[in-house]
């Protein structure tokens, strides 16, 4: 797989992901946290709305940016943050994680690690 495959997968996912979310916030967030009160359920859920809105944005900027060689080194610090946070969420804390989210993020991040390598074997024989 090359880069602007793997980034055209990714903007794909992100959009998806957003729409989904935006669409579902109220039941993401009831299966998230099953003790929430009426009120913080509207609230979480009107936040949820405005992180939907940024996966459809990081969605379009992915897809429009998927051939430059920077974006593979901005979105391997990012998604090695956000495997992070979500392991977190996933062994520390009483947040329900849906594990294919997980799996997704993790080898995605393996993907980024993957061209990264190939990159610096192109670069150096160069």
């Amino acid at each position: 797989m090359n880069q602007k495959t793997i980034f055209t997968v990714i903007a794909s996912l992100l959009i998806l992901q957003g729409v989904g979310i935006y669409l579902m916030s109220s039941q993401i967030i009831t299966d998230s946290f099953p003790n929430l009160s009426k009120e913080g359920i509207w609230a979480a859920s009107e936040m949820a709305t405005v992180v939907a809105v940024l996966y459809l944005t990081l969605g379009a900027i992915t897809y429009s940016v998927r051939n430059l060689p920077e974006v593979l080194i901005a979105y391997s610090v990012g998604f090695l943050l956000i495997v992070l946070n979500t392991s977190k969420h996933l062994f520390i804390s009483d947040m329900n994680v849906p594990l294919p989210l997980y799996l997704i993020q993790v080898l995605f991040l393996l993907a980024f690690i993957v061209l990264l390598i190939k990159s610096k074997k192109i670069s150096t024989t160069n």
